[in-house]
């Protein structure tokens, strides 16, 4: 398996865990995001969508799919901002309810600025986990 075939791996397992760490902190449901790798915007990672039907999805960046902030920023990132659009009528943009969220699903309490494309230095023990696995 490439890197990047164990690296779009780990994301969906990341995803499929952090949708259900979700669903349990906030009881809603999370059946109706899906994710996909079709982003095409330069410098953009990633991006949560909120659909006209009130379905949603996480688009990623398949030209970041082997940076490991995917894992560990991104998709917390994302995920928060899909769990503000399903428990909250007003768009928090990265206020400080958005870096609440993001905290309590794993990400940096700070939002995660894509163009700047800042490393993130500090994992938790979970984290460190992930990345082994990546390595092996």
């Amino acid at each position: 398996m490439t890197k990047s075939a164990t690296m779009k791996a780990l994301i969906e397992k990341r995803f499929s865990e952090l949708c259900a760490r979700a669903e349990s902190y906030f009881n809603i449901t999370m059946r109706d995001v899906e994710l996909d790798f079709d982003l095409d915007e330069a410098g953009t990672v990633g991006l949560a969508i909120e659909y006209i039907d009130d379905t949603f999805a996480i688009s990623l960046n398949k030209d970041y799919i082997d940076d490991t902030v995917m894992l560990i920023e991104v998709l917390p990132h994302e995920i928060a901002h899909i769990v503000l659009y399903k428990t909250s009528e007003i768009d928090h943009k990265h206020d400080a309810r958005f870096m609440q969220v993001c905290a309590l699903l794993g990400g940096e309490k700070k939002a995660y600025c894509v163009a700047e494309k800042k490393r993130i230095v500090k994992y938790d023990a979970e984290m460190q986990r992930l990345l082994r696995e990546i390595a092996e």
